[in-house]
């Protein structure tokens, strides 16, 4: 059975039983027996606890991928802090090399090795 099909059933049931009490209101249609109303409203009644539990499904799977977001986020913000990090010590062994002064090869050595394994180098 196919989802649409699913759903075909109550929906249709909602329209015709919506049908059949204004048919009935309006004097066109006796009255609907007891047993068809309880049909019915079941299958309505089945309809909306289907319903439901989708949305309980769908806001679990939100809450979910909002989790994976944030954590998406905050990798993103300490990659741009290791960015940041490092475009910093560059200008600064820059400096040092513009002021005559030869950037620690050890030093160097120590960024480069922390940019490749993603660690802070102590200072």
């Amino acid at each position: 059975m196919t989802e649409k099909s699913k759903m075909a059933g109550p929906r249709a049931s909602a329209i015709a039983l919506r049908a059949y009490a204004e048919n009935w209101a309006a004097g066109r249609v006796p009255e609907p027996s007891a047993a068809k109303v309880a049909d019915l409203a079941g299958k309505i009644l089945a309809e909306l606890e289907r319903l439901h539990a989708n949305c309980l499904q769908y806001r679990q799977e939100a809450v979910e991928d909002r989790g994976r977001l944030m954590a998406t986020r905050r990798e993103r913000d300490d990659l741009q802090a290791r960015i940041d990090a490092a475009l910093a010590r560059l200008d600064r062994d820059e400096a040092e090399f513009e002021d005559g002064r030869d950037p620690d090869p050890a030093d160097l050595i120590r960024d480069l090795r922390a940019a490749l394994t993603h660690q802070e180098t102590p200072r």
